[in-house]
């Protein structure tokens, strides 16, 4: 039987598929410095969210965002991409 220790424990409850591929799949195991860099990132994008609560938020659609875009533009409020 595998040991998790509080660490993984920990990190389970932020994003269990971290742990999962921890014990199972190390090959696809993504760097801790990349899972950082994305939760600073999302922390930053509500943080900005919070500053301009006029804003819009683009909703991630590869097809839909372009336009999406354009329309806030012409509106001349701040633009929120999303990643999630």
């Amino acid at each position: 039987m595998k040991k998790v220790s509080k660490s993984d424990y920990v990190q389970s409850l932020k994003c269990l598929n971290y742990v999962w591929h921890k014990f199972n799949d190390k090959e696809k195991l993504p760097s801790l410095d990349g899972v950082f860099i994305v939760q600073r990132g999302v922390e930053f994008g509500e943080l900005a969210q919070k500053l301009y609560s006029d804003g819009i938020s683009i909703k991630f659609n590869y097809k839909q965002a372009s336009k999406d875009t354009s329309d806030a533009l012409d509106l001349g409020k701040p633009i929120f991409g999303s990643f999630r």
